[in-house]
């Protein structure tokens, strides 16, 4: 969807048939489609991005089935969940619960997309490829007296829209006309213990399939690292991964889906609370596209032995408590216990677990006149066997020297391949009587504020007095989680403040202003949602309205000395309310850019700033196209700007921020350096230049901008790791 460009669509739904997928789960992610109340819904989206019907027949022309993920509370790392901000501003709403405002919103969004769909003729009622759908995401509505009827009311509204495929309500209630379905990681989560339990409907195996639909792998946060993730995890091993996924299709299981198997980037303003630009780094292709080895070529491995032996393993039941405990040697002789389980699915496939923290040999019986076999099993590992012929078909633990046998190249363009075409400062605060300023004797919560823009941005302005000089100025302001900060104090940067938890609520920022002289000043400060989170009614996040901005006191803090200390070097703390009915001035977004006002090739007649380092600075940029090959991107190293929003020909790449890993011993490596520009999205390399619009909050060096070009390429005498973030794998 939106995470990818149609081009980068068509490349990934090529790999995803190479590597021997036969379904791809579509989000579809309702604040997108419609971010503004009253507007037509956009089914085309920035460059063809939100083109859902040609994102769905893309796969249909590749064979490839698609479960509909509609909602519309999709969780996803998404701004809001993927619900539109409008919606929380009905009257006495209560998202995802049984209540008359969200019920109807949900219900009449749900029909719009199932009427879009059919349209197009894309369920497999119609020919289409659209076998699954789902309602609904992760609910829990133990806090709603009337959560049943909710539930029902959720299964009861699908199957009237879509009668002919199954309905999925998935890792929560589940209503009795849908399937319950597993989200999370390998193991017990989505494994030995969620099987047994026969899901968490008490239906899996029983009457209904088991189905994974998030076989997670992992998401980064801005100023994360691999080592020391703040909220989930970073990535998984591909090791890992195969051993999990075998544990589940050894005990039944009948569908997995990777999350992600592709996780493109967040582009825009819909990157949730926290969440970096590019999604999902670990995922079997990079967020820019490309295959990740070893562990797109390992996947590839097992799903070929999967299919290879289909036929066995469909035509017997699921062995769920049903293993059988083989003998591995010990080095002193052979012995049985519960480490090492085979499950049999007839004489010529079984599937192979060792939980041993080493390497043994295990014997496995068969059908063959010799009666037994050994082979040699890596720790923690799952092996896909052929008994009768005493042959493996994969093993989790060993990776071929053919999987790791490439090389990722990068290549500088030269001269950077950018020019500086112009620098300009965005217009600060709010001023009076603008056309977009509005006064009020408080300040305005931002997502209010916003209401008719799609932003992240907003200012706000007001004035204060000061009868004495003080020192150590600072304003304490009262603003929400996941929100960035830059104050200005008549008209010069004095700071900036952040937080940038993947988490929603109160926190307080301090921004100092440092010393002020007596007499009238003016404070404008700059709001950056750094995205809502996408969590909703549960894990302890509510179920009304998000917030950004200034969401409560705003305290003018500093130090004065009175006239009877000055000649000692004792101060008195001053504290003084901004918020006490003075008036308040608020502009919403940015009025320098592409949102809301002046286009940048509009902008000559701005005035130009003195250095594009300065804070709340635009900078464009020009250069050529470069000549690509296939399964080639082109990265924009990005490690010279602060933080902000990038532009490419008008298209909305997201943010960019140059906030380091934590905690690795390692200083200065960004969270995310590079940015993919998308094929499509390039000038032809001979109709003209390309223009890179850089809005940045925080100043930066934009004239050390750099392009390179990356591609992987097979080289034998290299060996890639088979490790998270492993630094010959994915650009990022």
């Amino acid at each position: 969807g939106p995470r990818g460009t149609p081009a980068l669509w068509e490349a990934a739904l090529d790999d995803a048939v190479d590597q021997g997928l036969n379904m791809i789960q579509v989000y579809v992610f309702w604040n997108y489609h419609q971010p503004l109340e009253g507007k037509p819904t956009d089914w085309e989206g920035d460059g063809g991005a939100g083109n859902l019907a040609g994102l769905i027949q893309a796969c249909a022309c590749r064979g490839l089935f698609v479960n509909l993920r509609i909602g519309p509370y999709v969780c996803a790392e998404w701004d809001y969940g993927g619900i539109p901000t409008w919606v929380g501003f009905k009257k006495d709403i209560e998202l995802r619960r049984w209540n008359t405002a969200w019920m109807e919103a949900m219900g009449n969004w749900t029909s719009e997309v199932v009427e879009y769909v059919s349209n197009a003729g894309l369920l497999a009622s119609q020919g289409g490829p659209i076998m699954l759908a789902q309602i609904e995401n992760e609910l829990d509505a133990d806090d709603d007296p009337h959560g049943e009827e909710y539930i029902e009311w959720c299964g009861d509204l699908a199957n009237s829209l879509i009668s002919d495929i199954p309905w999925l309500m998935c890792n929560g209630d589940t209503a009795t006309n849908t399937i319950n379905t597993c989200n999370g990681y390998g193991g017990n989560a989505c494994g030995t213990l969620w099987l047994e339990a026969h899901g968490q409907s008490g239906r899996i195996q029983i009457d209904q399939p088991a189905i994974w639909t998030e076989n997670e792998g992992g998401f980064q946060i801005w100023g994360d690292s691999p080592e020391h993730p703040t909220d989930y995890f970073w990535g998984i091993t591909a090791r890992d991964l195969a051993y999990t996924t075998l544990q589940w299709f050894a005990r039944g299981g009948a569908h997995n889906n990777y999350y992600m198997w592709w996780g493109g980037s967040n582009r825009g303003k819909w990157a949730g609370a926290g969440i970096s630009n590019g999604y999902a780094f670990d995922a079997a292709l990079c967020a820019n596209g490309m295959r990740h080895q070893p562990k797109f070529d390992h996947l590839k491995a097992m799903h070929y032995a999967l299919a290879d032996r289909a036929k066995e393993l469909l035509s017997h039941p699921s062995q769920l408590r049903a293993p059988v405990y083989l003998e591995y040697w010990t080095g002193k002789g052979w012995v049985a216990g519960l480490k090492i389980q085979a499950f049999f699915y007839g004489d010529s496939l079984a599937f192979i677990e060792s939980s041993l923290g080493v390497k043994a040999k295990v014997r496995i019986p068969t059908s063959h006149r010799f009666g037994t076999f050994t082979i040699d099993f890596f720790p923690y590992s799952s092996a896909i066997v052929d008994p009768a012929k005493m042959k493996v078909l994969f093993q989790s633990g060993i990776i071929p020297n053919s999987a790791m046998s490439y090389e990722r190249v990068d290549h500088e363009l030269a001269d950077s391949g950018l020019a500086v075409v112009q620098s300009w400062p965005e217009t600060l605060g709010a001023p009076k009587g603008g056309e977009a300023t509005l006064a009020d004797d408080k300040p305005t919560e931002q997502t209010w504020l916003n209401r008719n823009l799609v932003t992240d941005y907003a200012w706000y302005e007001v004035d204060f007095t000061l009868e004495e000089a003080v020192t150590g100025a600072r304003v304490l302001i009262s603003t929400q989680k996941s929100n960035g900060w830059v104050a200005f104090v008549d008209g010069v940067f004095a700071s900036a403040a952040e937080n940038h938890e993947h988490k929603e609520g109160n926190v307080n920022l301090v921004l100092t202003l440092g010393d002020l002289a007596a007499g009238d000043h003016t404070l404008s400060l700059l709001s950056e949602s750094l995205g809502y989170h996408n969590l909703i009614g549960r894990w302890g996040v509510g179920t009304g309205p998000k917030s950004k901005g200034i969401t409560g006191p705003v305290t003018l803090e500093a130090d004065w000395t009175a006239p009877s200390l000055r000649k000692s070097s004792k101060s008195m703390p001053v504290f003084v309310s901004l918020v006490d009915g003075r008036e308040w001035r608020m502009r919403p977004g940015l009025s320098g850019g592409p949102e809301p006002g002046v286009h940048s090739s509009q902008a000559a007649g701005l005035e130009m700033a003195a250095h594009a380092s300065e804070p709340a600075t635009w900078t464009k940029l020009a250069f050529e196209t470069p000549s690509l090959d296939k399964g080639e991107a082109l990265m924009l190293d990005a490690s010279a700007i602060g933080r902000g929003h990038l532009w490419l020909n008008g298209h909305d790449l997201g943010r960019f921020w140059n906030i380091t890993r934590a905690d690795t011993g390692q200083p200065g490596i960004p969270t995310q350096r590079f940015y993919h520009f998308p094929p499509d999205w390039l000038a032809e390399s001979d109709t003209g230049l390309n223009e890179l619009l850089v809005f940045d909050a925080l100043g930066g060096e934009p004239s050390k901008l750099r392009l390179l070009t990356s591609f992987l390429k097979g080289k034998k005498s290299q060996f890639l790791e088979d490790s998270v973030d492993s630094p010959g794998g994915c650009l990022d």
